[in-house]
């Protein structure tokens, strides 16, 4: 089953009255573990898309199946429960928790999962912090810990929950070359090793250049 279908998604947005279409018939397909990069200028569309594949959004036509679930037919509680089973997001702005400890902000997903006892979502917590390399920062807050360490705290809890898609948008924006690098190297051995569907919004061409695919975007269409 693919990952992620989409066919023929539009999505509009009504500004002072005025109809903007930012995504204007998008058809595509991510095998699971498929590892693609989304490259555009800006306002191409490529953000409104990642919002749509992510469930934050929905679209104004057109069919898209997470999963294999069809977006149209959930409501909003089935959603958040596709987003926090299926879906792991990265973002450039790491969106840790301030005051808490690393291995708690990568608990945090199992927490609104439920029925998973503190115990069991610490010993998860704790064997996906020690996969990315920060076993030995359990306890340590966002504050304490460098740019890379934040990004992959956030990695961690992006895939605690063993989703189906990570989405990674723009993952090495706020961290300099080397630490980028690394940062990329650790994505593209959990795509291998866990099979998850990786897409990654980047405007950097020589990170695109490492995906298995590239898919581009101008003016809400895949070009």
């Amino acid at each position: 089953m693919p990952a992620v279908v989409a066919r023929d998604l539009s999505r509009t947005y009504e500004l002072d009255g005025v109809s903007v279409p930012a995504l204007r018939g998008v058809s595509l397909e991510v095998a699971a573990g498929d590892y693609v990069a989304l490259v555009g200028p800006s306002g191409s569309g490529k953000s409104t898309l990642m919002h749509l594949l992510g469930g934050l959004d929905r679209p104004t036509a057109g069919e898209l199946l997470i999963g294999g679930r069809d977006v149209n037919r959930l409501d909003p509680a089935a959603m958040a429960t596709l987003r926090n089973e299926t879906i792991g997001f990265v973002f450039q702005a790491f969106h840790l928790l301030p005051r808490t400890t690393a291995v708690d902000n990568v608990a945090l997903p199992l927490v609104y999962r439920g029925g998973i006892r503190a115990a069991e979502r610490r010993r998860r917590a704790t064997a996906m912090l020690a996969r990315v390399g920060l076993g030995h920062r359990l306890d340590h807050r966002p504050n304490q810990l460098s740019g890379g360490e934040q990004q992959r705290v956030a990695i961690a809890r992006a895939l605690v929950t063993d989703p189906v898609v990570l989405l990674a948008d723009e993952p090495t924006g706020n961290l300099d070359t080397a630490t980028g690098q690394s940062v990329l190297t650790l994505l593209e051995e959990i795509n291998a090793e866990r099979g998850v569907a990786l897409i990654m919004v980047t405007h950097d061409l020589e990170v695109a250049a490492r995906a298995r695919r590239r898919i581009t975007m101008r003016d809400g269409v895949i070009v």
